[in-house]
């Protein structure tokens, strides 16, 4: 669904394109965050793709009972079942898919996903105040498990317009590593969607929630309370693992440091400025 932007080798790693050691700290804070909005954003995309491959999403099967669903993405080595609410109907479709990667199942581009993804939707697929609630159930990707619940609503007034989710996260938590990082935000995003022939010109742009006080606000696993502010709308381009445009600004709620990123203007070149109190520093994250 709002999830467009494919990530090829999900996780990032920073180098610091100049000699300063003093900004590798604040670095690894960013890259961290960034990897997890591209293990939550790789589950809302798969999400996205079971929910538009089944049929009962589009109000075309009305039967109740349990049916399996085949996608042809190699994500989905595994079994994905899909069940109908009493309530559900053609005009208002109800019902819950399951994608179960059982002990393990490894995809094309080697990653490793285990345990279940839960979805429960409500409305038609791509319809304005459309509902994807996405659950984890002992979710694990490449080491790295997910917990909470993600909230995708369709904020659209028409289906002629792009495509816009309201996407928020609640009770986030991610453990690898023996750590843990808490998370919870609120994002809207906006989908300009390629054309037939080329779905690879896909573009995802994401800027905060009008009535929230933060896009994002959590502890890192290392221990360091932040707030994240997106201060310029966020673009990210199929194909691309981080944003190729946009800006983000952290404060460590401890300290009152701030911590902004700058994406770019457009190409997909894995650089990134950053300024830590007002001393700007570039820093190239790679896979």
């Amino acid at each position: 669904m709002v999830a467009v932007v494919a990530v090829a080798c999900l996780g990032l790693v920073v180098s610091c394109a100049e000699d300063e050691p003093q900004f590798s700290q604040e670095a690894a804070y960013a890259t961290e965050e960034s990897n997890i909005d591209a293990y939550y954003a790789d589950a809302d995309d798969m999400a996205g793709v079971a929910v538009a491959e089944s049929e009962e999403t589009e109000g075309g099967k009305i039967s109740q009972g349990d049916r399996q669903l085949a996608i042809s993405d190699d994500r989905f080595c595994t079994n994905i079942s899909v069940i109908l609410d009493n309530l559900s109907s053609s005009i208002f479709p109800i019902g819950d898919i399951t994608i179960d990667f059982g002990t393990g199942c490894t995809d094309s581009r080697q990653n490793v996903r285990k345990g279940r993804i839960k979805i429960h939707f409500e409305g038609r697929k791509f319809r304005p105040n459309s509902v994807i609630s996405i659950m984890f159930e002992d979710y694990e990707i490449n080491g790295v498990k997910l917990n909470g619940v993600r909230t995708l609503t369709n904020v659209q007034s028409s289906t002629v317009n792009k495509p816009q989710f309201q996407v928020e996260l609640e009770n986030g938590s991610v453990e690898w590593d023996g750590k843990v990082a808490t998370r919870a935000h609120c994002f809207v995003g906006t989908w300009d969607r390629g054309t037939i022939l080329a779905p690879g010109d896909d573009v995802l742009t994401i800027s905060q929630c009008a009535d929230a006080d933060e896009a994002a606000e959590g502890i890192n696993r290392n221990g360091v309370h932040y707030r994240m502010f997106i201060e310029e709308e966020l673009v990210y381009k199929r194909g691309c693992p981080m944003a190729v445009s946009g800006v983000k600004k952290f404060v460590e709620v401890n300290t009152g440091k701030e911590i902004i990123i700058d994406y770019g203007s457009g190409t997909c070149d894995a650089v990134i400025t950053m300024t830590v109190n007002g001393n700007i520093h570039n820093v190239r994250a790679r896979r």
